[in-house]
């Protein structure tokens, strides 16, 4: 590639000229050196690049901001430090945008974490006329993915015409050499902050690092009035506290869908049951309906002492002092924090407070002040009133099967506390499950699995949820529920179609997913 090098005296630094691609030239290409700025023209209205290197033979430029012609007038020294004679200066064209079908990686500023890597995967086909909606789905944060996929059977929105746009925490490093700066801090006010900047971007609210918006990195048209979160298990916690710590600006987020998401501490550490495989589940006998409140789960844990051959507590029913048949034992399937295990406040005050509570203390088992000042921000069963500033924008569906990933109890006290949460706490449209048509769109026979009830709707008693939720698929992965659950969201807010039920559908034309 051709560039021609002008000599900058006063700094003792060079200019470095790019030549752009044909029908792109640059011209008037100049320096000030009174106010340290560069300037150019250019023959069409594409966008241009400011960089700088060190050593030109490397070949490797750092991109520092781009500019459109119109402003193509940067005070680069306050862009970059300068380091004395090795410093190289060029002007680049822009890159085309990424095609459809295309992926790119870029990143995103978010104070004070620093840069956080996120992936744009742009939908072969778009699901609307040559635009497409945008989905965010939150990232687990109780175990860290180290790739910008979700979990193993983690849909991907662009099979079914979505932008979905793709993050990694501040300080985890994924497995491709992309990287997020700043400090994991497991889905704490850090990740928080994160989110709402990938949130801002996603919505049109801000630009990448390198100053360009998303509708001028793709070649698909972002529907910014059409963009949503998709959160499942865990990650429902980060979208709750995204939307309320930052009302202000989550205001373009239209819609949620969130799947079985737990809502408080004795939930996520499932201490009201569990699944020792993927059919046979054991209940906690403590627990009931009757236990439920709309902001907490009441369980006694006067019982609980610690048994030291599995290094774990358990609820000594029969309060014998050992551990056998009529006790009830708990999961290993516990949040984990650098290593140590977060059990509910109530469990770890009440354990340390037991005859039998474990002495030293386990290094891998997290103490009474680490649990207190962890779940208190990552309870959220009392944080849906502060969501109530987007009654008039947010859209809500709460997906979830008969047979919950995690949580065996018959009531499902977590969609309990997320339905009341949203419909009444916050006031949103907030619906239980997909639409029939919807889930029958998504794959074939799916949607006699459907429940089908009417949004804004909840069973008189909750002990019969089950029936409000989708049978379990008996064949294929499990990602066709969620491509149903948010197509319809997005379609709905497509047309602006809210009614509780849809008598046909769906409301638009597009491919089911492969």
């Amino acid at each position: 590639m051709q560039r021609t090098l002008i000599p900058w005296i006063t700094l003792g630094t060079w200019l470095c000229c790019r030549a752009p691609v044909p029908g792109q030239a640059i011209t008037d290409l100049g320096v000030d050196r009174r106010s340290f700025s560069v300037s150019w023209s250019a023959s069409t209205s594409t966008v241009y690049e400011l960089q700088w290197t060190d050593d030109l033979l490397s070949g490797s430029w750092t991109p520092l901001r781009f500019f459109a012609p119109r402003d193509a007038a940067p005070r680069f020294n306050d862009l970059f430090p300068h380091d004395g004679p090795t410093t190289f200066l060029a002007v680049n064209s822009f890159l085309p945008p990424v095609p459809a079908g295309g992926t790119l990686t870029t990143y995103v500023d978010s104070p004070p974490n620093g840069l956080i890597a996120v992936q744009i995967r742009v939908p072969a086909l778009p699901r609307f006329t040559y635009s497409a909606p945008v989905v965010v789905p939150v990232s687990q944060f109780f175990t860290p993915p180290a790739t910008f996929d979700q979990f193993w059977e983690g849909p991907d929105f662009t099979e079914i015409g979505c932008i979905q746009i793709s993050y990694l925490w501040p300080g985890i490093q994924g497995i491709d050499g992309a990287a997020s700066e700043g400090v994991f801090d497991y889905g704490g006010r850090s990740c928080i902050r994160a989110l709402r900047d990938v949130i801002r971007f996603a919505t049109g609210n801000r630009t990448a690092h390198q100053g360009r918006y998303l509708h001028e990195m793709i070649a698909v048209t972002p529907r910014y009035d059409n963009a949503g979160l998709y959160a499942f298990s865990h990650p429902g916690i980060a979208a709750v506290n995204v939307l309320a710590d930052w009302t202000g600006s989550m205001t373009n987020v239209a819609w949620l869908v969130g799947r079985e998401n737990p809502t408080v501490d004795a939930i996520s550490a499932v201490e009201i049951g569990h699944f020792i495989d993927q059919t046979n589940a054991v209940q906690n006998p403590l627990y009931s309906l009757a236990k439920y409140t709309p902001t907490n789960i009441a369980i006694d844990y006067g019982t609980i002492d610690w048994d030291p051959a599995e290094e774990r507590p358990f609820f000594d029913l029969n309060t014998n002092g050992v551990v056998d048949g009529g006790d009830h034992r708990l999961g290993s399937a516990v949040p984990s924090v650098s290593g140590q295990r977060c059990y509910s406040i109530a469990l770890v005050d009440a354990l340390g407070s037991s005859p039998g509570a474990p002495s030293p203390w386990p290094t891998n088992l997290a103490n009474a002040a680490t649990v207190s000042s962890f779940w208190a921000y990552r309870s959220i069963a009392d944080r849906y009133p502060d969501l109530s500033a987007l009654s008039n924008s947010l859209h809500v569906l709460i997906l979830f099967a008969r047979r919950d990933h995690v949580q065996p109890a018959v009531d499902k006290p977590h969609v309990h506390h997320a339905y009341e949460g949203f419909r009444y706490g916050a006031g949103v449209w907030t619906r239980l499950n997909p639409d029939a048509v919807y889930m029958e769109w998504a794959h074939a026979g799916y949607g006699g699995l459907a429940a089908d009830q009417p949004a804004n709707q909840q069973p008189g008693n909750w002990n019969d949820i089950e029936g409000w939720a989708y049978m379990n698929p008996p064949h294929g992965p499990a990602r066709y529920p969620p491509f149903a659950a948010v197509a319809e969201m997005v379609d709905r807010q497509q047309t602006g179609t809210w009614v509780n039920n849809l008598s046909v559908g769906p409301l638009v034309g597009y491919p089911p997913p492969p």
